[in-house]
């Protein structure tokens, strides 16, 4: 639209809400709190519109230049995007991804007005309404330096309540439900747990482990690549615990959007039958249906 027609616009909104919408501040234009309040509906709707209108339209990753709002943690950055990546570039170079971080109930929100495309990973408070396809299912592991001065090759359940700990709680995620039960049967070796560090991110995990006697208890596909240096070691948990499912989540909105459709084919594909013949998944003994974090 023209500035012209926009202010044409504006001044019909502005008469039939009997509100400014927007008004000056400083060297620009901020909106009333009665803009905020509709910028969501309004937004959702749009949304609405627009996945009801590319429903109708074949999705051609080819040549569609589309951009795919991603909701992950850095861990699924790391296990899924380079894998995603390879063949979007081959398959979709057009394609644009880009990732999210925010607290879930932001992303649920988001999920519903359009803010976000897709969401994957292992969340236990995601909305109870939107689409679910379960990729695989991932024990937790310990990660610990290959010059540990006490753990080498296994590690028993005394060695791991002993041990000072690197805590990995990642803001986006249900690590923290993990990450409690854990340290919930290491107090009966320990009356309080030795908790050294802890991270909101897995980004350095490997340098510090490898250089302390540092142990961290953290999913496996990051244990094992925080182990590719050779400079870390990866062992089982000495407890049965819950195994992390990682799923994609995404809205009714988009249930039937052709690029929606391709992309969470392309995340089946390359996730769910890969890491199932790949990895063997350890039996667990219970789960964690009943905590909502």
């Amino acid at each position: 639209m023209r500035q012209s027609s926009m202010s044409g616009a504006l001044k019909r909104l502005r008469t039939a809400l009997d509100d400014p919408l927007f008004v000056k501040c400083g060297s620009g234009m901020a909106p009333t709190a009665l803009a905020l309040e509709l910028a969501g509906p309004v937004q959702a709707g749009l949304a609405q519109i627009k996945g009801a209108l590319a429903a109708r339209e074949a999705f051609d990753p080819a040549s569609s230049e589309r951009r795919f709002e991603l909701y992950m943690s850095d861990t699924a950055q790391l296990v899924f995007l380079p894998s995603l990546l390879e063949v979007i570039r081959r398959e979709a170079p057009g394609v644009e991804i880009r990732t999210r971080q925010c607290d879930i109930r932001q992303a649920n929100r988001m999920l519903a007005e359009g803010g976000i495309d897709l969401a994957a990973g292992f969340f236990l408070s995601i909305d109870d309404s939107l689409h679910r396809s379960t990729l695989f299912e991932s024990p937790y592991a310990i990660i610990a330096s290959t010059a540990h001065p006490s753990i080498q090759g296994s590690c028993t359940l005394e060695q791991l309540a002993a041990a000072p700990h690197l805590v990995y709680r990642p803001a986006v995620g249900s690590h923290r439900a993990i990450d409690e039960r854990i340290f919930e049967l290491l107090a009966q070796f320990a009356k309080t747990r030795r908790r050294v560090l802890e991270v909101s991110h897995g980004l350095g995990l490997a340098e510090m482990v490898a250089r302390t006697d540092l142990v961290a208890c953290i999913p496996r596909p990051l244990a094992e690549l925080c182990a590719r240096g050779n400079q870390v070691q990866v062992l089982p948990l000495p407890v049965t615990m819950p195994t992390m499912t990682i799923a994609q989540y995404w809205h009714e909105r988009v249930h039937r959007d052709g690029g929606s459709v391709w992309l969470r084919g392309l995340m089946r594909r390359l996730f769910r039958e890969s890491w199932r013949n790949d990895h063997a998944v350890v039996d667990s003994a219970s789960d964690f249906s009943h905590i909502r974090s």
